[in-house]
């Protein structure tokens, strides 16, 4: 059997890469009731009859941008870089106010 070699400086930076809580755009689909969150945005279900749900969220400067499509509702977790007193949401085209909230649900 042959002998494997690690680098071992390689090794150490993927042990210290960390995933982003908070990415400035998500795009997120599921076929199950069973995943439902990513990252910042969570889908209170799908919708009876449909085989897949999907998301795309983006940041850009103190307003989250939405579309949605086979979900019942949404809930979102405002972000650290969004200001929560200046911050608005706009989903599906319709736009709301964070107003210093830490989550907002669409339903």
């Amino acid at each position: 059997m042959g002998m494997v070699q690690f680098n071992e400086k390689i090794i150490e930076e993927l042990l210290k890469a960390t995933n982003d809580e908070f990415p400035n755009e998500i795009y997120f689909s599921t076929d199950k009731n069973r995943y439902l969150k990513a990252y910042w945005i969570r889908i209170h279900s799908m919708k009876f009859g449909n085989i897949l749900a999907k998301v795309h969220a983006i940041i850009e400067g103190n307003t989250i941008f939405i579309t949605d499509e086979n979900i019942t509702g949404i809930t979102v977790t405002i972000p650290p870089q969004v200001d929560k007193n200046l911050g608005e949401i706009t989903i599906n085209g319709n736009t709301v106010t964070i107003d210093d909230k830490d989550e907002i649900i669409f339903v």
